[in-house]
C-alpha cells in the first residue's frame, strides 16, 4: 500500500540534500571526466529509493508516480546535477517495465533499482523533434534480426550496459505503425559510440552517440514484443516527457551552436579594423 505523499515536504528534502551534495562547483569538476557523474551521489541517490519512483512494488519498486517523479526531475534540473537517472530510469527503464516481457524485466530491472547497471534509450535520429521519423532498419534473419542505421542524443550511451533501441520493423520514416524495441548490448560487435559534447557541458559524451554499421539481435532474448511494444511505451510515458527529453537535448547543442553561429556571422561583417578595436582575450578586463 502506497502512503500519501506530502509533495511539499518532499520538494523540500530532496532540495535540501541535492544542494548539500551536489554542488554547482562539483559539475565544473565533472563537466571534463569521461564519466560525467559522481559515482558517489549514484550510490546515495540509489540508497534513497529514487530509482524505484515509477516501479511498482512487486519489481521492487514503491510506485509512486510521475507527480513525485515529477519532484525529483525538477530539483535535479534546478542544480544542474549530472546523474544517469534521466536516461536509465525515466527513459530505458519504463520502455522496459512497459514493453518487455517478465523475463527481460527480470534481468534487467532488479540491477536498474540496485544503481548497478545504466541504460540508454536510442531513438532520436536528427536534430528536430519527429518520434516516428525513424530510418534505423530490423531485418528478420535466421534466429533474430540484424539492426541497420544509426542514432544520434542518446543520453548516456557512454556509459550503458544495454540500448533500448527503437527500429523500423515495417512501413516507411514517418509512419506512426512499424515501430519495435529492441535490446542491444553495448558491447555487442557492430555498436560504435561517437564521443558528444555538449555546449552546456551537461555530459561530454552523453548526447550525438551513434550505433552504426549492423547488430544481430536474438529474438528470444533481446526483442521486446515487436511493433506492440512501441505503442505501449508511448502511450504508458507521457509524451510530455519524450518532447523535453529530446527537445531539450537538441535546444543544448544545435541551439546554442546556431546562437553561436548568428554571433560570428555578426561579427564577420564588421570589418577586420573595427573587429581589432574591440576584440580582447577572455578574462582580460577593458581599460577605461
Amino acid at each position: 500500500m502506497v502512503l500519501p505523499i506530502d509533495h511539499d515536504l518532499l520538494r523540500e528534502r530532496v532540495r535540501d540534500f541535492i544542494s548539500k551534495e551536489a554542488k554547482i562547483a562539483d559539475l565544473r569538476a565533472l563537466r571534463d571526466t569521461r564519466k560525467g557523474f559522481d559515482s558517489t551521489l549514484w550510490a546515495s541517490i540509489v540508497a534513497l529509493g529514487w530509482p524505484g519512483i515509477l516501479f511498482p512494488e512487486d519489481m521492487g519498486g514503491q510506485g509512486l508516480g510521475y507527480s513525485v517523479l515529477g519532484i525529483v526531475v525538477n530539483e535535479l534540473g534546478r542544480n544542474l546535477t549530472p546523474t544517469p537517472f534521466l536516461s536509465t530510469v525515466v527513459l530505458a527503464g519504463q520502455a522496459i517495465r512497459l514493453g518487455g516481457s517478465e523475463v527481460q524485466q527480470a534481468a534487467t530491472l532488479p540491477d536498474v533499482l540496485l544503481g548497478r547497471r545504466f541504460l540508454a534509450f536510442a531513438h532520436q535520429e536528427g536534430p528536430v523533434f519527429r518520434p516516428y521519423d525513424v530510418r534505423l532498419s530490423a531485418e528478420p534473419t535466421e534466429g533474430g534480426y540484424v539492426l541497420r542505421g544509426s542514432k544520434t542524443f542518446v543520453l548516456d550511451a557512454h556509459v550503458a550496459h544495454l540500448l533500448v533501441t527503437v527500429a523500423r520493423t515495417s512501413g516507411a520514416p514517418g509512419e506512426r505503425e512499424g515501430l519495435s524495441l529492441f535490446l542491444v548490448d553495448a558491447d555487442a560487435s557492430g555498436v560504435r559510440v561517437v564521443p558528444g559534447l555538449l555546449l552546456d557541458s551537461r555530459v561530454a559524451e552523453a548526447f550525438g552517440s551513434r550505433m552504426s554499421r549492423s547488430v544481430r539481435i536474438k529474438s528470444s532474448e533481446n526483442v521486446i514484443t515487436v511493433r506492440r511494444s512501441w505503442i505501449k511505451f508511448s502511450r504508458g510515458v507521457p509524451p510530455c516527457w519524450l518532447r523535453r527529453c529530446w527537445a531539450g537535448s537538441k535546444s543544448a547543442s544545435h541551439g546554442r551552436l546556431r546562437t553561436y553561429e548568428n554571433a560570428l556571422s555578426s561579427a564577420s561583417r564588421l570589418g577586420p579594423s573595427k573587429l581589432s578595436s574591440i576584440a580582447r582575450p577572455i578574462g582580460v578586463a577593458k581599460s577605461s
